[in-house]
């Protein structure tokens, strides 16, 4: 009874055994393993003797492998079959690649007779070397970390299953990454009730803070249509410091830059949409998530706060339904919209609207870019509409209008960097010798001369620091992607800023670097009117006109180049020909 019932010994794996049932799959060596059978009471027990091991594995089409190993092992492997149940375990599955583990896998499984089964698996892998397989080569700027995974399941009429998965040593382009944690915990009831935990954490070592976010849920079958399911699901967070989330984009390989002098490429054309669905995209599914974010870190003084709003999905509509937040430098802002499938169209359509209220934009360019002064201040709100509709919900986005007014007060435009510099360097000093060589010889001409030097002088430092007590902005962007600027004012006690234009759109361009176009007429009174009057650049007011009413400009400004580099040339050369004038 005690003797081994069976031995098995396998000496080679003949390749043309493997490509019958795995056309993909080559061999390049001998590959075989051995096992034993032996009597356990009133069942068996299977074990292995040797390991399993296929050598020099490689998977793919003949021009092009998927999965090159030295060999993949199979240690440890034992199975025990008697009335009591039912228990099977690997030690280990290897992969080996370049003389070394690049994953390994430990199985553990056991149903005892009548009971559900239970298994647990941990899994191990290198990360780097996983990915420079031929499969994922160049995919990646991965050049370090460690991937390990713990399941658990328990399978019968009820299951549940957890699951933790931790990276670490992540490296990427040369940059150490966070350590990322992920949990997971779900459940199915005998009624098909399932309820799902999945907490993520993300630790950074420099500098050393912790970023956690966990989404919760519920899914129930909807006791009114057949197959249906009822999501009740949340999304909560402590904190969230977003560099962190970001520094993962690093894993990615970069795009390969267009070498230089080459052709743009034509924008590829869009697959034509069907003219209609049957269902919407979410069919079968309705619910609600509840957000519930306390502070998210994007940057050392630019937080947002007290992120709270629902997400519901009825059979017809996804809706956002007003998911305010408050920013730590002054402010709030309110979002809601909704897309909705029309069943008798088969298309989608795209409502939203955002209001902001006191935002401190100072404070926030400021904690953008640190080193350099914030290009703009005051206290703004905002409100904004947009419209589309479409085939598809990308269809609908890509294609929707939008509007957006944007008003502000008691602030500074800082973004006016007047091309006079040749004068504005000196201008104090040749207006003070120049009225000097005036006043001393009698010249009016000498005198005027200064007069003008330092009008342009004053009036450079007034527009490169351009105070206001409120700015007005309303824009429209079209589906062609052209944003029109319907009106633009700025108003100051001495200066009325009024105009229109539009920001062109070209593809492959952000929207800081779309090009620009604004005309705007000025009017100007108190110092700025009589600078601008010394260099002969004021029209003539009408007779009726009231005594504090605001002089207009001889001409429009006209305000060229891009929002991050706005141009003013026009205006500019509009100031120092008025120096070589008569």
């Amino acid at each position: 009874p005690a003797d081994e019932l069976l031995n098995v010994r396998l000496l080679d794996v003949p390749a043309a055994w493997v490509k019958l049932f795995v056309p993909e799959l080559t061999l390049g060596k001998p590959s075989g393993g051995e096992w034993s059978v032996r009597p356990d009471g009133d069942g068996f027990v299977l074990t292995s003797t040797a390991p399993f091991v296929l050598s020099q594995v490689r998977y793919g089409t003949p021009e092009q492998a998927l999965l090159a190993l030295d060999a993949l092992k199979i240690e440890g492997l034992r199975a025990r079959q008697n009335s009591t149940g039912l228990e099977a375990s690997v030690e280990k599955l290897r992969l080996v690649a370049g003389g070394a583990d690049i994953l390994t896998l430990k199985v553990n499984a056991s149903q005892p007779t009548g009971a559900p089964m239970t298994a647990r698996a941990e899994l191990s892998a290198q990360l780097a070397a996983l990915a420079d397989q031929p499969a994922a080569r160049g995919q990646t700027r991965l050049s370090a970390g460690k991937a390990v995974l713990q399941l658990d399941a328990n399978v019968g009429e009820a299951m549940s299953a957890g699951a933790e998965l931790r990276l670490t040593g992540l490296r990427a382009d040369g940059k150490d990454l966070p350590e990322l944690v992920c949990r997971l915990d779900a459940s199915q009831d005998a009624a098909g009730v399932i309820q799902v935990k999945l907490p993520l954490t993300v630790a950074n070592r420099t500098p050393v803070r912790t970023s956690d976010i966990e989404l919760s849920a519920t899914v129930t079958p909807d006791s009114e249509v057949k197959g249906a399911r009822v999501i009740a699901a949340k999304l909560i967070s402590q904190i969230l410091h977003v560099p962190d989330l970001q520094a993962f984009a690093a894993i990615a390989a970069p795009t390969a830059p267009q070498p230089a002098g080459a052709a743009p490429q034509p924008e590829a054309k869009a697959k034509p949409a069907e003219a209609k669905s049957d269902a919407p995209l979410w069919a079968g599914v309705t619910g609600e998530l509840e957000l519930a974010l306390a502070r998210i870190v994007h940057a050392p003084g630019i937080e947002i706060v007290d992120t709270k709003g629902r997400v519901a999905l009825t059979k017809h509509a996804l809706t956002l339904e007003r998911l305010g937040l408050l920013l730590g430098t002054g402010g709030g802002l309110d979002l809601s919209g909704a897309l909705r499938w029309s069943p008798a169209t088969g298309r989608y359509a795209v409502q939203a609207e955002t209001k902001a209220r006191d935002l401190a934009v100072g404070p926030l360019l400021k904690a953008l870019n640190p080193s350099a002064t914030a290009p703009l201040e005051g206290i703004y709100g905002l409100t904004g509409q947009i419209t589309g509709e479409g085939a598809d919900p990308a269809e609908a986005a890509a294609g929707a209008s939008v509007e957006l007014s944007l008003t502000g007060r008691q602030g500074m435009v800082r973004a006016l960097d007047l091309e006079t510099n040749q004068y504005a360097r000196a201008g104090n000093v040749v207006s003070g010798l120049a009225g000097l060589a005036g006043a001393l010889s009698g010249n009016a001409e000498i005198s005027r001369r200064a007069s003008q030097i330092s009008a342009l002088n004053s009036l450079t430092r007034q527009f490169a620091n351009l105070n206001y007590d409120e700015l007005t902005l309303s824009v429209r962007r079209g589906a062609d992607g052209v944003i029109a600027i319907d009106t633009v004012r700025l108003r100051s006690p001495s200066l009325n800023l009024q105009g229109a234009g539009s920001l062109a759109y070209q593809p492959n361009r952000t929207l800081m670097q779309q090009p620009l176009r604004l005309q705007l007429e000025l009017g100007a009174r108190d110092n700025l009117a009589r600078d601008l009057a010394t260099l002969g650049l004021l029209e003539t007011p009408p007779a009726d006109a009231a005594p504090d009413a605001y002089a207009a400009l001889v001409e429009p400004v006209v305000l060229e180049g891009t929002l991050a580099k706005i141009s003013t040339t026009q205006f500019s050369r509009l100031l120092t020909r008025a120096l070589s004038g008569p």
